[in-house]
Parts: C-alpha cells; structure tokens; sequence
C-alpha cells in the first residue's frame, strides 16, 4: 500500500490503545521540535513519553538519519522510534539508539526497541502545558468537526428531495 504521511500518521495514532496520543505537537514553546507522534502512558509517576518519526520516503528517511534529526526527541522523552512502511528502510539503516515500528499488511509491529531508554525521562512543565493546551484544542475541534458530519434530518431530507424531487 502507498502511504501518505498524514495518513501513516494517522494510523499510527490510532493503533496506540490506551496511551495518551498527540500528534505534531510542539514539545515546548514555539520553536521546539514537533515529533509526527507523541504518546504518554496515563500515570503522573510514570508518562514514559516516546517520539515516533514518520517517514515514507526512503530518500526523506535516509537524509534524517545522516543529519540525525530524530534525535532532538531524546531530551524530553524516555525513547525515540522511527516509524515506516515495512521495506523502506532495513532495522540496521537505523542506530540502535532509536527503535523502529513497521506497518505491514496487517498493522503496526515493533522490529526493535532502542538500545538504551532514559526511563526517567519527563516531559517538563513547559511541555505538559502544551500538550495540554493543544490537546484540548484539537480535542474540541476534532468534536465539533464529528459533530458537523451527522447528518441532521433537514440534511436528509434536502438530500432526498435532490434525488427523487420535491415530493418526498
């Protein structure tokens, strides 16, 4: 299958049951870096924030990798994965320092964690307000767009009379 990047990013958004889940989010103020996704366990002691890297480009991928883009990620977060269709890259293209997941025909799979995890790694208060703040919003904007697609009986009925005539 040929992906987009925002609709692999999608998808890996939604395979994470459970966890808290942002997307293209800042990790601080404006300026700081903005992983394709970001997801949080829902525990105060213990968020264990890992950054996923999305790419479906090889040649996008393999110039990340030389300039080591992924790794602005590490400082907020306990561990950095790269995220790509199954055959893109090989899990040795990839240092060790960042895990990769994989999407095959049937789903998301982790090929190999990162060498080494900052379990200890928490988001800073600077970053929490953020994804806070942008969660909320996107939160009720995602709402309000749900809630403009159901079809209202006006819109029914309108739809009906287009289709069969006024008498309906």
């Amino acid at each position: 299958m040929s992906w987009t990047h925002d609709a692999l990013v999608r998808d890996l958004a939604i395979s994470f049951a459970g966890l808290l889940v942002f997307t293209d989010v800042a990790l601080g103020p404006a300026g700081s870096p903005r992983p394709d996704v970001l997801t949080l366990r829902r525990s105060f002691a213990h968020p264990r924030p890992r950054a996923y890297e999305v790419k479906v480009s090889r040649a996008d991928a393999l110039a990340d990798l030389r300039h080591e883009k992924w790794r602005k990620y590490e400082s907020g977060c306990e561990a950095v994965y790269l995220a790509f269709p199954v055959g893109l890259l090989r899990a040795d293209e990839v240092p060790p320092e960042a895990g990769v997941r994989v999407r095959g025909p049937d789903g998301w799979r982790t090929l190999r964690g990162p060498a080494a995890t900052r379990l200890h790694a928490r988001p800073d208060f600077e970053t929490m307000m953020k994804l806070l703040l942008d969660g909320i919003d996107r939160a009720v904007a995602e709402r309000i767009a749900a809630i403009r697609e159901v079809p209202t009986a006006w819109k029914v009925t309108e739809a009906l009379r287009r289709k069969f005539g006024q008498e309906v």
